[in-house]
């Protein structure tokens, strides 16, 4: 599995956000694939989270943004898709238990992935590797190589 790991992280047309049940096994797997291709990988763990202001700044701690980071949907999205403060030449993030915010804060999960799909296309547009895998149960399955 980590071969196909490798392989849908390597190859940009794959750049996207993904929503897809995550063990910790796979995630270890995702992790070593996404270091052998010198992707930055983050683990986000949204647990008890349902408002805007809080989901805006565990995302950017995690993800280190800077001190500028104007804790606002517009603010993600220029976050998101400038990434030059991490000197990495791509980027996975894990994100885990969104179902709170999704439970309570429906108008801001829609913001959220509108965010998280246009910050992919801004970097499969440009050639560069950025996933996103949102790990609830599965709305889109993703498609490995081994499935292909």
């Amino acid at each position: 599995m980590e071969n196909n790991w490798k392989s849908f992280l390597g190859d940009y047309l794959n750049t996207g956000l993904y929503y897809l049940p995550v063990s910790g096994a796979e995630e270890d797997k995702i992790i070593e694939a996404a270091r052998d291709h010198e992707l930055k990988a983050v683990t986000v763990n949204m647990n008890r989270v349902s408002r805007k202001q809080t989901f805006l700044s565990r995302f950017a701690r995690a993800l280190q943004f800077p001190v500028y980071f104007g804790q606002n949907w517009d603010a993600l999205f220029d976050s998101l898709t400038d990434l030059s403060w991490t000197k990495a030449p791509g980027h996975v993030i894990l994100i885990y238990n969104l179902k709170d915010m999704a439970k309570k804060s429906p108008e801001d999960m829609r913001v959220i992935r509108r965010v998280f799909e246009a910050a992919a296309e801004y970097w499969q547009s440009r050639q560069m590797l950025f996933f996103i895998l949102i790990s609830e149960k599965p709305c889109r399955r993703i498609r490995l190589p081994h499935d292909r």
